[in-house]
């Protein structure tokens, strides 16, 4: 049996596995985005490797011409205060957007929708992407950030995909709420398509 070099050092969290999987998510999330869809929800169990899929697979959206759609990424943290302004500022703090302390919700808002204004424009469909990853951890009113920024996109005819990325146990509880009556706009817009991810437990997988 060799050695391991030990000037090598292994860090198991650089380590990403091309799989059959992947495949599939990249190819729903084409799908998704190609039939026009506002948004979908991927689920997973925890450490199944869905934060390095859409880590690789954000860089590889196309829409039918092949033109790349701009895409962008935000982690829920666990310590977030639990409103909408926290997710403004989250996002702008996420996408190099320079705030100050007392910057209002209604002003972060202005900023992201034309940032991604901007991104939009970029492709012939018009369209850009957001990933929040960690959903779990989000409120049920902390989604009506991402609704106001899809509004606000619209009516200047521009396409906003909003996929959320969860973990399957631990999302139970906000995906009971959102299926109250009460949200079923966000419900609508957001979580009606699901995808389920798994991650390696047998050779196949690879």
């Amino acid at each position: 049996m060799s050695k391991l070099d030990p000037e090598i050092i292994f860090n198991p969290s650089e380590l990403f596995i091309h799989t059959p999987m992947l495949d599939k998510l990249e190819k729903q999330l084409h799908h998704w985005l190609r039939t026009g869809l506002t948004g979908g929800l991927v689920l997973g169990k925890y450490r199944t490797g869905k934060t390095r899929a859409i880590e690789y697979i954000s860089n590889r959206l196309e829409n039918r011409k092949g033109e790349k759609i701009p895409t962008n990424r935000i982690t829920i943290s666990q310590k977030d205060v639990s409103t909408v302004a926290s997710i403004f500022r989250n996002l702008c703090f996420a996408l190099d957007i320079p705030i100050k302390h007392r910057t209002n919700a209604d002003d972060m808002a202005n900023y992201l929708t034309h940032y991604f204004g901007e991104q939009a424009i970029q492709n012939s469909t018009k369209q850009v992407v957001l990933i929040v990853d960690e959903m779990q951890r989000l409120k049920v009113n902390q989604i009506n950030a991402f609704a106001e920024l899809y509004d606000n996109l619209s009516i200047a005819k521009l396409n906003m995909s909003v996929f959320f990325v969860g973990n399957l146990g631990s999302s139970q509880p906000l995906l009971e709420t959102i299926s109250q009556d009460q949200y079923e706009l966000i419900r609508g817009r957001f979580f009606t398509h699901v995808f389920d991810f798994s991650g390696i437990s047998r050779r196949t997988d690879v």
